[in-house]
């Protein structure tokens, strides 16, 4: 607490330059630990395809973060005219690098789900993905298994395409804010995709957090087994991904 009279000594002149240099010292820790979707994610990819019929990894047609996000409370579902019907597109300017899939497992969440599928059909096609989404929900009442249900995903979209190289496991609240932030898949390693959420300040909460969106080729799924299936309900054990089911 401060006293009237410690308030009267901050106050006098001699302790004014000091309440500056303490005043700088906190807001450039502040700065230093915050960042903005752009720095925060991943826009570390290089483009080694030089061939010119294959999509670029960065083409004309993405925005940056230039597109806003409207948070309107009443979200219609609505038809893309380029979308066609299983929630597939393919580029017909170029050949798409690989194909992918996007899981989001769903539960109670339409709103989310009007939402991220209004923003992340355009954002994905900017991008000049080829794709297919998946929204995959648990029937019934009992706890809900997120990992469980993304296996099931995986396994039963290769069922529809073999093609499938690359799998895109997305929360359905989270929304993409720059389309450089390339959907993709890295063949060395798994790519975690959301490590910058604004209502975290664009930083990572902990060095082993995968949850939110997280890129996976086939091979890397299957080397690690998959999610896991042990955990039951929300929180944030469900980010985990294990080497045993």
């Amino acid at each position: 607490m401060f006293t009237r009279g410690k308030f009267n000594r901050l106050t006098r002149n001699e302790y004014i330059p000091e309440i500056i240099i303490i005043i700088s010292i906190l807001i450039i820790i502040h700065v230093c630990n915050t960042y903005y979707e752009y720095t925060g994610n991943q826009y570390i990819l290089i483009d080694k395809n030089d061939l010119k019929e294959v999509c670029q990894l960065y083409p004309s047609t993405l925005l940056g973060g230039k597109e806003e996000i409207i948070m309107s409370e009443h979200i219609e579902w609505s038809d893309n005219p380029n979308v066609q019907k299983g929630g597939i597109y393919s580029p017909n300017d170029c050949k798409s690098r690989e194909d992918l899939a996007i899981i989001i497992p769903f539960r109670n969440r339409e709103y989310h789900l009007k939402l991220l599928l209004k923003y992340l059909h355009p954002f994905l096609q900017r991008q000049k993905r080829s794709y297919q989404i998946f929204v995959v929900e648990q029937i019934g009442n009992i706890t809900f298994n997120k990992g469980a249900i993304m296996n099931v995903a995986f396994q039963e979209a290769l069922k529809i395409r073999s093609s499938f190289g690359c799998f895109i496991f997305h929360d359905v609240d989270l929304l993409p804010e720059n389309d450089y932030n390339v959907y993709e898949c890295d063949p060395k390693t798994p790519r975690h995709l959301s490590p910058a959420v604004d209502e975290l300040r664009y930083v990572l909460m902990y060095n082993h957090l995968v949850g939110g969106v997280l890129a996976l080729n086939k091979e890397q799924f299957i080397k690690v087994n998959g999610w896991s299936n042990l955990y039951w309900g929300w929180g944030v054990r469900k980010f985990f991904c294990f080497i045993f089911n």
